[in-house]
Formats: C-alpha cells, structure tokens, sequence
C-alpha cells in the first residue's frame, strides 16, 4: 500500500468509526486466499448447456433453451422434465458441441434423431 493510500486510510479510521471494519475486510478481500482444491474448482466449473429437444410441455424442456451454471445447478434445473421424459437426457447438450449435436439430429439414423423421435412420440402420446 503506497504511503499516500495509509494517509488516507488513516484519516478515514479518525472520522469514521466503522472505516476500520470496512478496510480489515478490504485487506481480506485483496489478500491472497489459498488456492482451491482441483476438486472444488471442478465443483463450481460453469457450464452452458442447451436442451435440443422438442419442448415437452408443462416442464423445463424447451426446445434450444439455454442453462448456465454448475453441473449440480443444471442437473436440479433438469430434474423435473427429466423425471417425466428421461431419454431426453441425451439431448442435453454442451454449447461447445451445439453445432456437430444439431448435424447429428438431422442425420437420419444417428443417435440423437432416435432419442430425439422417441421424445417427440412421448409428447403426442
């Protein structure tokens, strides 16, 4: 902290009473914390995700909706639809693979057209 930083944290803690509090937590926040496990990052690792199938009604699965956040968070998002119509896992897809995913449901015979026709009938049934 440069010495004309000090001066006027100085100053704050004389008229303010509560400047002391709010600079011991500034201190904490611009400290170095230590480093997160591999294990926690990975935890909190934000994802984007995009539900390629057809919206399923009265649920969360709605077609090209996008999700962002930990997996734990997608997973909770999902649940519900994914209880009603569980296929529909598959088309659950990460955004970096949005556009080989989409090229695959327009293949006929590949995996994701099935599921895809499956969850489709489900929703007319």
């Amino acid at each position: 902290m440069t010495a004309k930083k000090q001066t006027e944290k100085a100053s704050e803690i004389e008229e303010n009473p509560f400047a002391k509090e709010e600079i011991k937590n500034e201190e904490a926040l611009t400290s170095d914390a230590p480093d997160q496990t591999e294990s926690e990052a990975e935890m909190k690792e934000t994802l984007t995700v995009v539900y390629i199938g057809p919206t399923v009604p009265r649920t969360v699965l709605i077609k090209d909706s996008l999700v962002y956040g930990s997996q734990e968070l997608i997973d909770k998002h999902f649940a519900a639809g994914l209880e009603r119509v569980p296929k529909a896992k598959a088309l659950i897809v990460r955004a970096d693979e949005l556009a080989d995913s989409k090229e695959k449901l327009k293949t006929k015979g590949s995996y994701l057209a099935k599921i895809y026709a499956e969850v489709a009938a489900l929703i007319k049934s």
